[in-house]
Formats: structure tokens, sequence, C-alpha cells
């Protein structure tokens, strides 16, 4: 939880870092997120629509996890900044 005091965090790796769970609400809380890579972790449940929140995403990699349900359309549509989008090889139910 500490991490999203952090509110000026812009660029987050976390690649194969052995994060488990699903993406917290609180994400939503770091608002100068440019760059966020959660690749390669054990990752669950839907991508929330708090993505949407973070105004300046420009990169966002969440490939191989296990996420499933449907992509938030309606928050990714906000993302006005995001150029690079990965989410290959990821989940079973439908995210990937």
């Amino acid at each position: 939880d500490e991490l999203f005091d952090l509110t000026g965090l812009r660029v987050l790796h976390m690649q194969f870092s052995g994060v488990k769970g699903s993406i917290p609400e609180k994400l939503g809380q770091l608002q100068e997120m440019k760059n966020l890579n959660l690749y390669g972790n054990e990752m669950v449940g839907s991508i929330p629509a708090v993505i949407g929140e973070l105004p300046i995403l420009w990169h966002l990699d969440l490939s191989e996890n296990d996420f499933t349900g449907e992509l938030p359309v309606a928050a990714f549509a906000k993302l006005k900044k995001l150029a690079k989008f990965h989410i290959h090889q990821t989940g079973r139910g439908g995210a990937g």
C-alpha cells in the first residue's frame, strides 16, 4: 500500500517480480504514471476501470499474467496519451 503514496511516481517496472493478486483500485492515485510494466507476474482477475484514471499513461504492459474478463473499453478510451499497450499471452477467459 505504501507504493500508492508515491503520487509523483512516473515509471514502474515490475516485470517478473512475483507480484500476485489483482490490480488494486489504489492505482488511480498514481496520477503522474507514464509507464507501467507488470509483465510476467501472477496477476489475476479483471483489469479494473481505474486504469482509465491515469491521465498521462503512455505505455502499459500487462502481458503474461492471468487476467480474465473483458477489457474496460470506456476506461481505455480515457487514456488519450496511451501509445503502447501490450497484453499478449494473458488470461484464459478473454482479456488476452
